[in-house]
């Protein structure tokens, strides 16, 4: 196959007279438009717009990591339903607060891009906002939830910011016929407080980071795919980040996700395969055909979740844990200790 795809400019928009454009870009898009692919699995006419929407799996989430642990902040409509989340691990006590709300379809909503933009979940007494500048590469959380099943209540106002790394990750991926995936990845410092009933905790940017994760695809009626994205101080005390993963794209070796933000730069990695000998809840192996990847992810707190309706149904597993390992980025051998980080194992049908 022909090499990994380089970084090219950002276009406008993804979807040009009903047909998608792909490739890997520098920047963020304005407008991430795949609603607008005319015929997304290789159909003779066009496919009416409600039944893409319907088919359309749309997220958008921060993962933050501080001193005091690691915390996931998801909106996700799969159309069929959707799911709001706050899931703290707090690793000095060895604890995991867990808001997690299953909805209806229209208790997400999610914009078409990060230009001024806010998306938004509540449900069942759970409240996340999500409020987008990419232009400045900023961004706020907001989340409230009650008391509940042994859980303090929650209020958390959390500030994002871009600068540490400018560069994003943006991509858009083909899967069969037309359809495919769009996703902005982007690594940040995170500031603000999280309250757990009486207790608060402080996040200072300095000493944190966090990923966003803008996201949508037209996924296969059965989607798979594996990840683990995690960060830390290398053994100069150089923040540096990774996204892993393994779908369902066509052609990995040309597109794919795996980069290594190190030195304030963005470098891609080469495609890589997931094992797990023991388990989600052992040892994941993570390694390209060549070595230059070699980690290990070390689940801390497990997050499953099984699902089965009529003609929906996910196997879920979203452990917090610790990366670490050998990476090779060019002539350099990154030593990983122990970076804190999440990982995802999913099988989704519907």
């Amino acid at each position: 196959p022909e090499k990994t795809l380089g970084f090219t400019a950002p276009p406008a928009e993804l979807v040009r007279e009903g047909r998608p454009l792909r490739g890997i870009f520098s920047g963020a898009v304005p407008s991430p438009n795949l609603i607008d692919v005319a015929s997304p699995w290789g159909w003779p006419w066009p496919v009416p717009r409600f039944l893409r929407a319907l088919r359309l799996k749309e997220w958008q989430s921060f993962e933050i990591g501080f001193p005091e642990g690691i915390l996931i902040v998801v909106i996700y409509n799969a159309k069929s339903i959707s799911l709001g989340q706050f899931s703290f691990y707090d690793r000095s006590r060895d604890r995991r607060y867990h808001y997690s709300v299953l909805g209806p379809a229209f208790a997400a909503k999610l914009p078409l891009g990060l230009f001024d933009s806010v998306a938004s979940f509540r449900w069942g007494g759970l409240s996340l906002s999500m409020h987008n500048d990419a232009t400045a590469g900023r961004y706020r959380i907001q989340a409230e939830a009650p008391e509940r099943r042994g859980l303090p209540a929650l209020t958390a106002e959390l500030s994002l910011e871009a600068g540490r790394f400018p560069h994003p990750l943006v991509v858009s991926l083909p899967f069969e016929a037309d359809a495919g995936m769009y996703s902005h990845k982007e690594m940040l410092g995170a500031s603000g407080t999280i309250t757990l009933g009486e207790r608060r905790l402080h996040l200072a940017h300095e000493d944190s980071f966090a990923f966003l994760d803008d996201h949508k695809g037209f996924y296969p009626f059965t989607m798979r795919y594996d990840w683990v994205t995690a960060a830390g101080r290398d053994d100069a005390g150089r923040w540096t980040g990774f996204n892993l993963t393994a779908n369902q794209v066509r052609d990995p070796e040309r597109y794919n996700e795996n980069v290594c933000w190190h030195g304030g730069a963005l470098h891609r990695l080469p495609v890589v395969t997931f094992h797990r000998p023991d388990g989600p809840d052992g040892l994941w192996e993570i390694t390209s055909p060549g070595r230059e990847v070699n980690l290990t992810f070390r689940p801390l707190s497990p997050n499953r979740l099984r699902l089965r309706l009529v003609v929906v149904g996910t196997d879920y597993h979203g452990p917090f844990g610790e990366l670490s390992g050998e990476v090779r980025l060019g002539g350099e051998v990154l030593a990983v200790r122990d970076f804190l980080g999440m990982g995802e194992l999913k099988r989704l049908r519907g």
